[in-house]
C-alpha cells in the first residue's frame, strides 16, 4: 500500500489576502523622515548656537566656530534619533510588525556566541575604518572635519558619554532598523 501523502493548497478564496510587510513606499518615507531629522537637528543646533551667540556673530561664523556647535549638534542629533526610534517602535508594535521584519529575534546563536561576534567585527571595523583613515585616504576633508569637531567637544565623562551613545548606539540601532529592518526587507 502506497502511504504518500498528498498536499494540496487552499484555493485563493479560501486563504486570507494578508498585504507583504513592509512595503516599499512607507519604507522610503521612513528613511526620508530619517532625513528631514538631521536636518532639523542640525537646524536646531545651529538656531540654539546662534541665540547662545546673541547675534554678536554671522551664522557661518557661528557654524565654523565649533566649540559654540558642536555640543548642540550631538545634543540635537542624539534627541532626533530618539524622536524617531520612539516613532519606530509605536509604529512596529502593531499587527506583528517586529517579527515581520525579524526583530522579534537578533540571532539564531546562543547570546555568549553573538555578542562575541558583535565585539570581534565591531572591533575590526574600527580598526579598518582608522587605517583607511590614518594611510589611505588621510588628506580628505572629510577627516580632517571631523577631527575638529570631536576635539572641540569639551572632555568631559557627560560629553563623552552622550558621544558614544550617539556614534555607538543609537544611530547605529536606528540605522540598522530603517535600512535593514525596513527597506531591505521591502525590497526583497
Amino acid at each position: 500500500m502506497n502511504d504518500t501523502v498528498i498536499l494540496e493548497r487552499p484555493s485563493p478564496s479560501e486563504t486570507p489576502y494578508e498585504k507583504p510587510f513592509p512595503d516599499i513606499f512607507p519604507s522610503i518615507g521612513w528613511v526620508a523622515l530619517f532625513m528631514v531629522f538631521q536636518v532639523l537637528a542640525g537646524v536646531g543646533a545651529l538656531i540654539y548656537a546662534l541665540a547662545m551667540d546673541n547675534g554678536a556673530r554671522e551664522p557661518l561664523d557661528v557654524m565654523r566656530d565649533l566649540t559654540s556647535f558642536a555640543v548642540p549638534m550631538i545634543w540635537a542629533l542624539v534627541l532626533t534619533e530618539l524622536l524617531l526610534l520612539g516613532l519606530l517602535w509605536l509604529y512596529l508594535r502593531k499587527g506583528g510588525r517586529f517579527a515581520a521584519v525579524h526583530l522579534d529575534r537578533w540571532s539564531k546563536l546562543p547570546l555568549a556566541h553573538t555578542v562575541g561576534m558583535a565585539v570581534v567585527l565591531i572591533g575590526a571595523g574600527l580598526a579598518f575604518n582608522w587605517a583607511y583613515g590614518e594611510y589611505i585616504v588621510p588628506d580628505i576633508e572629510v577627516q580632517a572635519e571631523l577631527r575638529r569637531l570631536f576635539a572641540a567637544i569639551p572632555d568631559t565623562p557627560l560629553k563623552s558619554l552622550l558621544l558614544f551613545a550617539t556614534i555607538a548606539v543609537v544611530a547605529p540601532l536606528l540605522e540598522e532598523i530603517l535600512f535593514r529592518g525596513l527597506l531591505q526587507n521591502s525590497l526583497s
